[in-house]
């Protein structure tokens, strides 16, 4: 995958997760009824959740191994960068 997919998947997967969490769209699994125990909407939510970061942690691991994409300067704790 290229740096420009990486970082547009990177762009896009918070709003994936914006609209799979908005109240409309959970309503649909708001049914009471219950599986394994739970409600299937607390399991929808956190299976959600779950998933998101579980994606997140894929592209940002496929981004960091990735040479064309600008970084942020890494900073260690407690230690100023030299001006």
């Amino acid at each position: 995958m290229s740096g420009r997919r990486l970082t547009e998947a990177a762009f896009l997967l918070p709003w994936v997760g914006a609209f799979l969490l908005t109240p409309p769209f959970v309503v649909i699994f708001q049914v009471w009824s219950e599986h394994s125990g739970f409600p299937l909407f607390i399991v929808y939510v956190f299976t959600c959740w779950i998933a998101l970061i579980i994606a997140g942690g894929a592209v940002y691991s496929r981004l960091d191994q990735f040479e064309g994409v600008d970084r942020p300067p890494e900073r260690r704790l407690g230690r100023r960068e030299a001006d």
